[in-house]
């Protein structure tokens, strides 16, 4: 069973306006949740301060870019959170709920990759004169 299909079994249901943000395609298992859960909040943290800044500033220069909104960075968040929560709960569903959660903590523990660094610049060596 995919995510998206385990999520509209639940009841109560999600509500529709929420539903929509939660996209994620893996298994619906303990660690398919943890691992849209840190997809999630990697949206998230890329839609920050300095991507905010970006926007504003290319508004700034042209008005008919789109205003940067907070929300969608909180939903990317709350997103997060449920995917968490979903995890746990299907944890709590195993016969080792234990060990369960315990992967699910340890997949949340790992740091996210990091982005490879920018090319260095190349640097020009003066010619000697001769």
């Amino acid at each position: 069973m995919k995510i998206g299909d385990w999520i509209d079994a639940q009841e109560p249901a999600v509500p529709a306006g929420f539903r929509a943000r939660l996209k994620a395609e893996g298994p619906a298992s303990a660690a398919g949740f943890a691992a849209a859960a840190g997809e999630a909040l990697d949206e998230a943290l890329h839609s920050g301060p300095k991507e905010r800044a970006a926007t504003a500033s290319a508004r700034a220069r042209d008005p008919s870019q789109p205003a940067p909104d907070e929300r969608d960075a909180a939903y990317s968040l709350l997103a997060a959170d449920a995917y968490v929560t979903y995890a746990c709960l299907l944890a709590l569903r195993e016969d080792d709920a234990a060990a369960a959660l315990e992967e699910i903590a340890a997949a949340l523990s790992k740091p996210p990759p990091t982005p490879d660094p920018p090319p260095a610049a190349q640097r020009r060596v003066p010619r000697r004169s001769a």
